[in-house]
């Protein structure tokens, strides 16, 4: 039987529970190319929903558009991603 203690319970629980998921779990290339891209375009869609000016099915369907295209530049497939991204913006509007 292992004994943890409580506050070494919670340090893991805390620690668990603030590790980044979705998009930003993902490691992107450094900054330019498709990660620049999809780091613009996902500022641009969160200042939107912050100040209401995209709903957030939308939002939600954007951050998972952009799911695709991080997983495609992570993999080095620069080209890919950006075309997701140039997808996604076309989709909803944020046009270039």
């Amino acid at each position: 039987m292992v004994h943890i203690s409580m506050s070494a319970a919670i340090v893991v629980f805390l620690a668990a529970a603030a590790a980044p998921t979705g998009l930003a779990a993902q490691r992107l290339p450094s900054e330019g190319g498709c990660a620049g891209a999809i780091d613009s375009y996902q500022g641009i869609v969160k200042s939107d929903l912050a100040t209401g000016n995209v709903e957030r099915q939308v939002y939600d369907a954007i951050e998972r558009e952009l799911s695709s295209a991080a997983a495609a530049c992570q993999a080095g497939r620069d080209g890919q991603a950006r075309a997701l991204v140039a997808a996604s913006k076309e989709r909803h509007g944020y046009h270039n």
